[in-house]
């Protein structure tokens, strides 16, 4: 059988064939549902310790998820709890959702152009139930923290939300977090602080 050029043309047309593994009758497998072997397990360890930002920590940890925020090595290194690291953690969660709700920009981009992508923080319908759940829960830390003092509120800001060392603000995220903590119901309450009772809040 004789094939024309035109022929030839027309089966050439068509998408780019997307690049990536395959199964055997053509169609892609979705690496989110691909095995891990145990080389790429261990190449993953390998970059993780080799990061520059996980450096604050042993290199035993440095492969730990928590090594890769600021609250994370702050409770690798036993400078903050591991209720202190959830409370951090949860507030976090709180501010980004309620962001989202108001539509505000990520202050931690998904992307490194900070271009808004998928799960970053992007527009999206929110049920009324669920904005006004949102918006209590975030007035509720919020007002917790600003009551104890504007210095603890951006200190847990500043390194909860916005992933920054904590330097010389140390005392008052770990006052910040202590009261998320005991708000949460982590830790029960204690006693008013020293700091905050010399007003070093």
């Amino acid at each position: 059988m004789r094939i024309s050029a035109q022929a030839v043309l027309v089966v050439r047309k068509g998408r780019k064939r997307k690049p990536g593994y395959r199964h055997s009758c053509g169609q892609l497998i979705d690496p989110s549902k691909a095995e891990v072997t145990e080389a790429e397990k261990a190449l993953a360890k390998v970059i993780a310790i080799h990061q520059p930002h996980r450096r604050e920590v042993p290199e035993s940890q440095r492969h730990d998820a928590k090594a890769g925020t600021q609250l994370g090595r702050l409770q690798l290194r036993g400078l903050i709890s591991h209720e202190h690291y959830l409370a951090g953690e949860w507030y976090a969660g709180v501010v980004r959702r309620y962001r989202q709700l108001i539509m505000a920009p990520n202050c931690n981009p998904g992307s490194i152009s900070g271009v808004t992508i998928v799960g970053s923080g992007g527009p999206i319908h929110i049920e009324d139930d669920e904005a006004t759940r949102r918006k209590s829960v975030y007035d509720a830390a919020f007002e917790l923290l600003d009551a104890i003092g504007q210095r603890v509120a951006k200190a847990v800001a500043h390194t909860a939300v916005h992933d920054r060392p904590a330097g010389d603000g140390l005392k008052l995220l770990v006052i910040g977090l202590e009261a998320l903590a005991v708000h949460r119901g982590l830790t029960k309450p204690k006693n008013a602080s020293t700091e905050i009772n010399t007003g070093a809040v």
